[in-house]
């Protein structure tokens, strides 16, 4: 009785994240490395670039100089962290679609790394009914799916780690992509709600687990009601936000500092009791040590 009188809380005037947000999958290459033996334990890449791997390095360097717009920064669910995501790793997928227009003529050196996986990239589903070419990434995403100010979370996680895309990243399979589409509701108030302990309270107990892992796929994720507080409120949130995207990086202390302040406004406005805090509270710290 008492998780129902929480659970109406959160949903009597909330919104489902799938009418204020469109939700897709990471980018499939179809073929991430090459199968060449490993450098110092590191495969090459194919569509997958390395800035650290001697070979990878070189195709970075030429590719760069044929079609530098074809080389696009990556990033994997590891590197999520709540609101932010790291950047210091130095990680390109050749972002190749039917819209690119390459040819032996006009990128040799590209073409080059290419076929050196001609077999096993025509033997693709995806090529064999000529939905795509050989040389195309399997399922490359709209570019609009990556833009700035889009919001980002592992595909699967033991922790809650929602972060703004604010440097329009592409990301892989691994990795779940929420786009805004609302501009009734500021996607920095989206990322506040989803970093909450709220919604991780509710997530655990009527979301989608597997195991000790939380599965943050499309479906489940459209159906997740977004509450929404007065625009005052919503306003606060967002400014508070705002705040901390002004940090660089990752800080935990200062993330965690307002991760309590937040709580506290949707506590507040959502009215819980002290008795329901401590309830929640409680609830989510049984899984602060599970992995």
């Amino acid at each position: 009785e008492a998780w129902g009188e929480i659970l109406t809380k959160l949903t009597v005037s909330s919104t489902p994240l799938g009418e204020i947000a469109t939700l897709h999958q990471g980018l499939v290459t179809g073929a991430n490395q090459q199968m060449d033996e490993a450098i110092n334990g590191q495969k090459s890449g194919l569509f997958i670039l390395q800035n650290d791997h001697p070979y990878d390095k070189d195709i970075i360097e030429k590719v760069s100089l044929e079609e530098p717009s074809i080389l696009r920064p990556l990033r994997k669910n590891s590197e999520i962290k709540p609101y932010f995501v790291d950047s210091t790793v130095e990680r390109y997928v050749l972002y190749l679609n039917r819209d690119v227009p390459i040819a032996e003529t006009t990128h040799p050196h590209l073409m080059k790394h290419l076929r050196r996986e001609i077999k096993r990239l025509m033997g693709r589903r995806e090529v064999i009914k000529k939905s795509i070419n050989w040389w195309s990434l399997s399922w490359p995403r709209t570019p609009e799916v990556f833009e700035v100010g889009t919001i980002v979370t592992p595909y699967r996680s033991s922790t809650f780690r929602f972060a703004l895309n604010k440097q329009g990243f592409m990301y892989s399979s691994d990795c779940t992509i929420i786009v805004p589409n609302s501009s009734e509701v500021s996607p920095l108030y989206i990322l506040a709600y989803l970093n909450s302990t709220l919604f991780e309270c509710w997530y655990r107990l009527k979301g989608k687990n597997k195991g000790a892992l939380l599965e943050f796929l499309t479906g489940p994720l459209q159906q997740v009601p977004i509450p929404l507080l007065s625009k005052d409120a919503q306003s606060t949130i967002v400014e508070m936000v705002e705040d901390l995207m002004t940090l660089s990086e990752y800080d935990d202390s200062v993330t965690t500092g307002h991760k309590k302040s937040l709580d506290a406004i949707f506590f507040r406005e959502l009215k819980f009791s002290l008795k329901e805090q401590r309830q929640i509270y409680k609830y989510v710290q049984l899984f602060q040590n599970v992995k």
